[in-house]
């Protein structure tokens, strides 16, 4: 079992809705507190923070948990490293020795920063401030769970580094959302390629193509309403039989009267559709959603002429959890990324502006589905070009989420 699995089975992660400390709302509770109860997972979880320590070469002369989920896990940690834990008070008590830090340390030491959650970021940043103000030198902090990016945005303007075992990703097999399902199909199948069904002509081949190349996908990209003979009856059973999903690629932008209408056909049949960032929250506001279908937020397209649709320092839509793009948002762990514009290796590219490798869209952009078409569709064994890519995408998917 893995050490998710055990976080799930021991009530340490639960599957909740839940208003957070920051006023946010999250679909998971954090509980790590319960690893008080559950010794061999304690022991786990510090030799996973003592893994994390060393594979980052992190250097510190004293330990300091944040009260007070940080504290136990520090403490142990410490245990095994042999090395000096201090606790700094969130506020200095008015009798006995006034500290505000419990643990003598000479000024210019180095403390790494331990926490069990981070939302914003504001408990970590108010410990590192008291001991800085301590002439006391904090340049890394480690945490078991990111929940946002913005935690990271905030700490990381301070000059300290935030290195997260674990962020939402790594929760989406096990909570019950569109995420999670196609997490869940991810790791069954070992791909994180989507086909892009661009056979508008010949719907023959198209379905004969994809009961093909089924097994190697995790999701298939169509366009109805330009496909000639499209039967959503087909492509539903070849979903079923393949286990993959299907995303309509429709980019709704209408007004929510015109683009309703569309989604009542499309919602029958395909499990996820596209829409446009800046109308999304209008559509999401007045659709009833009565099948539950996934409204993926375009955010950036693969052409080089494109007019940003949204910019990348502005707030996105509430609750859009899965967005179409390209490198903007790569530093954005909490939302699910489907990216254009793929093929496998650099010899593929014949178009610098507007395709780049499997490996640039996972590893250096951060995306976790890529999309691929032409670079399949076109090739002269197109079954053998689906399981090389399918294999590639399967490898940074892997690398990016591994815990």
């Amino acid at each position: 079992m893995s050490l998710l699995e055990q976080y799930f089975e021991n009530k340490i992660f639960l599957n909740m809705k839940t208003k957070l400390k920051s006023g946010q709302y999250s679909d998971y509770y954090c509980n790590f507190r319960n690893l008080l109860v559950c010794p061999k997972l304690m022991d786990d979880t510090a030799n996973l923070i003592i893994e994390t320590i060393k594979n980052n070469n992190i250097e510190f002369d004293a330990l300091c948990g944040v009260l007070t989920g940080g504290v136990p896990i520090t403490a142990i940690v410490a245990n095994k490293l042999g090395v000096k834990q201090i606790i700094v008070r969130d506020k200095v008590k008015e009798y006995g020795m006034k500290n505000e830090i419990d643990g003598d340390l000479e000024p210019g030491s180095r403390v790494l920063v331990i926490e069990d959650v981070v939302t914003t970021g504001n408990s970590v940043l108010e410990v590192i401030h008291k001991l800085r103000k301590n002439q006391l030198v904090v340049s890394d902090t480690i945490v078991l769970m990111e929940r946002t990016s913005e935690s990271r945005k905030n700490i990381e303007s301070h000059n300290v580094y935030l290195n997260s075992l674990m962020n939402v990703k790594h929760l989406e097999p096990f909570i019950n959302s569109f995420k999670g399902k196609i997490a869940k199909i991810i790791n069954e199948k070992k791909t994180a390629l989507c086909l892009s069904l661009d056979i508008f002509d010949n719907w023959t081949r198209a379905v004969e193509l994809l009961d093909e190349v089924g097994p190697y996908i995790c999701m298939v990209k169509t366009h109805q309403d330009i496909t000639k003979g499209f039967q959503p009856s087909i492509i539903m059973a070849l979903a079923k039989k393949h286990n993959f999903l299907i995303m309509e690629d429709r980019k709704l932008i209408d007004v929510p009267k015109i683009a309703i209408r569309q989604l009542e056909e499309i919602d029958t049949w395909a499990h996820c559709v596209t829409v446009m960032v800046n109308n999304y929250k209008d559509i999401k506001e007045h659709y009833s959603n009565p099948n539950n279908i996934e409204l993926i937020g375009v955010c950036e397209m693969n052409t080089q002429n494109s007019i940003p649709l949204i910019n990348s320092t502005d707030p996105l839509p509430e609750n859009l959890f899965t967005i179409v793009s390209q490198s903007k948002y790569k530093n954005h762990p909490e939302l699910f990324k489907i990216t254009p514009g793929v093929v496998e290796e650099e010899e593929d590219v014949n178009d610098t502006g507007r395709y780049r490798t499997i490996e640039k869209a996972m590893f250096f952009d951060k995306n976790d589905v890529v999309i691929i078409g032409s670079n399949i569709l076109n090739n002269q064994q197109p079954i053998e070009k689906t399981k090389s890519c399918s294999s590639l995408s399967w490898y940074f998917y892997n690398r990016n989420n591994q815990l």
